[in-house]
């Protein structure tokens, strides 16, 4: 099979590249992207076919309305890849939006989903009503030393006064690095290295009628989700020591009636491991959360994979029929 190809869809070339052995996994997003925020151990477990969707694409097509696209496009882009790649009922993994794209993908296609890997994905529509903004909640909440670097990289990176191209998308992204980070020195431009951001897709995603309203419904399908679920206190050497954060907890559920019912809840691992500090940054802001690599022997600079074994494990297990 091809290790990497295109897919067009109402004019927007949709890039793919396939990677590792095993189960089958789609992760959604931005082809480029995602391969460098995912582990490699990845890889040797499951057959991933990273692909675009249509907010990371070159430009929009000539004459192209973009108030046509609605979630059930992205389903139907996801789909498209998934034929062109020949995927049988993969793992379809989203991170932030793209977990609600892959729990709406497989609301739309069940039968050709194996399971869903919702990455700290976007909160429901409303959910977050009345919570602090974001900036308040954050000079509040952080040490004095991610603070610092906060500053550092507001005064030596470049800040957009307004977002108007791709470039100022990543670089409004890259500017908030110590606030999205496990390690509030690491610099994400590597990772947005050959990334193309069609903004006007972006900014229609946010609108009530695509995923600005987006509400989670009854799903039969097993899923995995890493998000935050409780608190507890961190004691990492970072800046936060004392401080109330959240713990990242590890869930297969299944989703029913209009209720989520977890079959198994659990630390996905020690909140502190023998090799440094496991969760420290619970309470960052939503948009910037990042899933962090826990599992000792496996450290993570950027903060991106989750628990590898956990996720191989639940793939793996039998399912009830």
């Amino acid at each position: 099979m091809a290790d990497a190809g295109t897919v067009e869809r109402d004019g927007f070339t949709l890039e793919w590249v396939r990677e590792g052995r095993g189960l089958p996994m789609m992760v959604l997003g931005a082809r480029h992207f995602y391969p460098r925020y995912f582990p490699q151990s990845l890889r040797e477990h499951f057959e991933i076919v990273f692909c675009d969707l249509r907010r990371f694409t070159a430009a929009t097509p000539d004459g192209f309305d973009i108030n046509t696209i609605t979630r059930d496009t992205f389903s139907e882009d996801v789909e498209a890849v998934r034929r062109a790649t020949g995927l049988d009922r993969p793992l379809v993994v989203g991170q932030s939006v793209h977990g609600a794209m892959a729990l709406e993908y497989a609301r739309h296609s069940p039968d050709r989903v194996r399971g869903v890997v919702a990455v700290a994905p976007m909160p429901p529509a409303g959910s977050r009503d009345g919570s602090e903004p974001e900036a308040d909640f954050f000079r509040r909440d952080a040490g004095a030393e991610r603070l610092a670097a906060h500053q550092r990289n507001l005064a030596t990176r470049r800040v957009p006064t307004s977002i108007e191209t791709s470039q100022d998308f990543i670089d409004d992204y890259v500017v908030y690095d110590a606030q999205g980070w496990y390690d509030y020195d690491f610099d994400c431009s590597a990772l947005w290295d050959g990334v193309e951001v069609n903004l006007p897709v972006i900014d229609h995603v946010w609108q009530p009628s695509v995923f600005g309203g987006y509400q989670i419904e009854a799903l039969d399908l097993p899923v995995f989700s890493r998000s935050v679920a409780t608190t507890t206190r961190c004691r990492s050497t970072c800046g936060t020591s004392r401080r109330s954060v959240s713990r990242t907890f590890t869930t297969s559920c299944t989703r029913r009636a209009d209720t989520i019912r977890p079959t198994k809840s659990r630390p996905s691992s020690p909140p502190i491991s023998s090799s440094g500090p496991a969760v420290c940054e619970g309470h960052l802001p939503a948009r910037r959360r990042r899933i962090r690599s826990i599992r000792q022997g496996e450290p993570s600079r950027t903060g991106v994979s989750g628990d590898v074994w956990s996720l191989v494990r639940w793939s793996t297990k039998p399912r009830r029929q």
